[in-house]
Order: C-alpha cells, then structure tokens, then sequence
C-alpha cells in the first residue's frame, strides 16, 4: 500500500468504526483522526464512546494515537472549517512519520469538508444576532413575521435591506402554508 494514501472509515453510531480502524492501523502501521463532532470536546466521554486513554493531548487505543478528541472545552464552537484545517494538519503529521493516516468518525460534514475544502467565510456578526434575538425576545415571532411579511416582495424588501449589511445571509423558503421563510446566517 502507498503510505501516502489517506484512508476513511464512515458509518453510523456504534457500528465498530473506532475498532476496525485499530486493528487496520496495528497492520498498517497508522494513526488516526476523529472525524467526530462529539469527541473533540473534552468532558464529554458519556455518550461519545471515546476509547482508550488520553495521553497528554493524545488519546491512545491500544498504542494506536487517535487525534482530534478531547481537543475543546464544550463552551467554545469548532466548525467544520476548524475541522478541515485541524484533520490536514493531523494527516501532514503523520505522514511525516511514515504512517498511515486513518480518519474515522460519522460526522458527513467534517468528511465533505476534509474531502473537498469549505468556502472560507466570515465569522457570525455577533453585534447583528443580538439584535435579533433581542427583537424577537421582546416583541415575539409573530411581530417579525407581520413586521416582514410573509409573501415574495416582502422578502424581496428584506433581502434589499439585507444588501445594506455586509454580512452573508441565506434565505430558508418553508413550503409549508402560512409557514413563510426565515433567514438564517450563511456560515452557520
């Protein structure tokens, strides 16, 4: 096998991907990264299956190192980007030992975005969803709806006065009768 090639193993909860994977990396002399979005946040081993111990920065099944567990605290985000840049990374690293780099992990997400790259954008304006939750804390849903309205050029108007903010937006149509649309931030 070349080393240089970078192996995925994606599935469903509990299938046995973790362990499959071990026994793989013990034949191919390999490590792997966790394509887990549960498992990088430290704390949270109940209900995240995390296996072996951790080792510094490291966990380790088995001697096999396992990265991107354990990585974050859970009050702070880690984004699919984050993700992307942290598994290449981890794949240079290992490579650089002549191993065989091993990503596992169920989260479709992270795998897109470590396969084909993520479009670099914006952080979330912050100042911007305060506003909005603060609007609709006080005055309700209803009050944006019939405040916006909910047929074409209202959302037509919204998306003008969208234009104004420099800030990404995506409009979310719901088909659903009386349902209307919502917007929602681009990156999030």
């Amino acid at each position: 096998m070349n080393k240089n090639q970078t192996i995925i193993i994606s599935g469903p909860t509990a299938v046995g991907k973790t362990a499959v994977a071990v026994e793989l990396c013990k034949k191919l002399n390999g490590s792997i990264i966790s394509a887990d979005s549960r498992q990088v946040y430290k704390y949270l081993d109940t209900g995240t299956n995390k296996e072996g111990t951790l080792k510094g920065d490291i966990r380790q099944i088995e001697g096999i190192n396992q990265y991107l567990t354990d990585i974050i605290t859970p009050d702070k985000k880690y984004s699919a980007k984050m993700f992307e840049n942290d598994a290449q990374k981890y794949e240079d690293i290992i490579l650089k030992e002549n191993k065989v780099p091993v990503i596992v992990g169920g989260t479709g997400l992270y795998l897109k975005a470590f396969l084909y790259g993520l479009d670099d954008l914006p952080d979330a304006n912050e100042e911007i969803r305060q506003e909005i939750e603060n609007t609709v804390s006080k005055k309700g849903l209803d009050y944006v709806y019939e405040e916006n309205g909910n047929d074409i050029s209202s959302m037509i108007k919204v998306l003008q006065k969208l234009k104004d903010i420099d800030h990404p937006v995506v409009l979310h149509i719901n088909t659903q009768k009386g349902k209307g649309y919502e917007l929602a931030e681009k990156n999030r």
